[in-house]
C-alpha cells in the first residue's frame, strides 16, 4: 500500500502523539514540523467517486483540503495540493 507523506513520517517515528492522531492533527503536525507551514481547517473532504480497492492505484473516495496562509500556497502547489 502507498502511504500518505505524513502516514510514512509518522510510522517512522518522525513523531508521538498520546493517542492515535486524527488525520488532521497528522496533516497539521506534518506540515508544520517538516516544512514550516502553517495549516488550519483541514477537512476529509468524501468525493463521491466510486473506487476500486484493489491496488490503490486508482485515485481515493476522499481528498484533503486545507486553509494556509498566502505566502505557503506556492510550496503548497510544489508539494502536489491544488488551490481551490
Amino acid at each position: 500500500c502507498e502511504q500518505t507523506p505524513w502516514e510514512k513520517w509518522y510510522a517512522e517515528g518522525g513523531i508521538q502523539f498520546i493517542k492515535e492522531p486524527t488525520d488532521s492533527e497528522l496533516i497539521i503536525a506534518y506540515y508544520g514540523n517538516v516544512y514550516q507551514i502553517e495549516l488550519s481547517e483541514v477537512k476529509k473532504v468524501e468525493s463521491g467517486n466510486a473506487v476500486c480497492e484493489a491496488c490503490n492505484v486508482c485515485p481515493t473516495s476522499y481528498y484533503f483540503s486545507a486553509k494556509v496562509k498566502s505566502s505557503y500556497v506556492t510550496k503548497m502547489t510544489e508539494l502536489k495540493w491544488a488551490k481551490i
